[in-house]
């Protein structure tokens, strides 16, 4: 980038196995950035610092929201399942969500209320088991930290600068590990509940 100046970057989940630290200088770097970025990344705090465009694309079409990844889940949780028109086949009020199913009656409406399940569940059952794993992590994480804690705390431990210095530095390393794992366990339980939320009131 330095050798070879571009006015466009496409990232990919550029916030992978770096600390908060790396991630905010990553960010202040995308601020300051001149050109346009394309950006993939399932952490939502770290693309509302710089992003101000979204590109929702779906089965046939493609929506492009102003302003950062907050603002379009609160848009289209606002606006329904969807955004755009409803899918070829569908009824009328698919794309308005299940507010728009209860003003329908019969097979129609067990029709919508149907595909409004599977549409949470195609949307939830990804993020729940990145929560699982991420707990699992945070688990382990934790069990570490205490053995570290316990170590440390042995005053027979100081005796050895070498040992002190290789488990205090392994301690720091796990808590920073957690605090992210920790981050990324809340941005997606956020994400959960906006689409609960989003359901609410289904059958």
């Amino acid at each position: 980038m330095i050798a070879t100046p571009a006015n466009l970057l496409i990232m990919d989940e550029p916030t992978n196995h770096l600390d908060m630290m790396s991630q905010e200088v990553i960010q202040e770097a995308m601020r300051s950035y001149d050109g346009s970025i394309i950006v993939v990344s399932h952490n939502r705090y770290f693309l509302d610092q710089f992003v101000n465009k979204v590109l929702e694309i779906k089965a046939g079409g493609h929506t492009l929201f102003e302003g950062n990844i907050s603002g379009y889940l609160e848009r289209t949780a606002a606006l329904g399942l969807t955004t755009g028109n409803p899918a070829p086949g569908a009824p009328p009020v698919a794309a308005a969500g299940w507010k728009g199913a209860a003003r329908l009656g019969g097979r129609e409406a067990r029709q919508v209320q149907a595909r409004l399940r599977q549409e949470k569940s195609r949307l939830l059952s990804p993020l729940r088991k990145k929560n699982a794993e991420t707990e699992r992590e945070i688990s382990s994480l934790e069990g570490r930290k205490a053995e570290l804690e316990q170590s440390l705390a042995d005053t027979d431990l100081y005796k050895d600068k070498d040992a002190f210095s290789r488990l205090n530095r392994e301690y720091l390393e796990v808590k920073a590990c957690l605090d992210m794992q920790y981050q990324r366990w809340e941005e997606v339980q956020s994400e959960i509940d906006e689409i609960e939320a989003s359901f609410a009131g289904q059958g």
